[in-house]
């Protein structure tokens, strides 16, 4: 905790995996909706064992707030072609992306893989201290 009680970035990481999805068809596959105010720090696609398929894929990690919604404005993964078996392909953002409650980031294949490119994704997040009630999207339940 901050000096002001307030969870900061002294708060420990924590992660976000989604079900396993097929990245054969450019579609959204997951999404998270953030629980508090934060700071993405990494984005991950960690293909599952097992997997011979050589083919890669493309995912973008969207953010959407406010029913605006960005393309890779997170990130984006690139899986190469090859035997991924097991890997596991991140990217960190370059410049600070914060989210807040009500927001949202979708994971989006956006360049087909080939059938049987069974994937993860998963975010690494820290806590960002700030009041609720400073939040435009909060609103408290009656």
């Amino acid at each position: 905790y901050n000096m002001d009680g307030v969870s900061g970035y002294a708060s420990p990481m924590q992660a976000w995996l989604s079900a396993r999805f097929d990245c054969q068809t450019a579609a959204d596959k997951a999404y998270w909706v953030a629980p508090f105010k934060a700071e993405i720090r990494r984005v991950f696609v960690t293909i599952m064992d097992g997997e011979t398929d050589a083919g890669g894929a493309t995912i973008a990690f969207d953010k959407v707030t406010s029913s605006t919604r960005g393309t890779g404005d997170v990130e984006i993964v690139v899986i190469t072609a090859a035997n991924n078996d097991s890997k596991y392909f991140y990217s960190e953002p370059a410049t600070a992306v914060t989210v807040s409650p009500g927001d949202q980031v979708f994971v989006e294949v956006t360049g087909e893989g080939v059938t049987g490119l069974n994937v993860v994704a998963g975010i690494l997040y820290q806590e960002s201290p700030e009041v609720i009630t400073n939040i435009t999207n909060a609103v408290k339940s009656a």
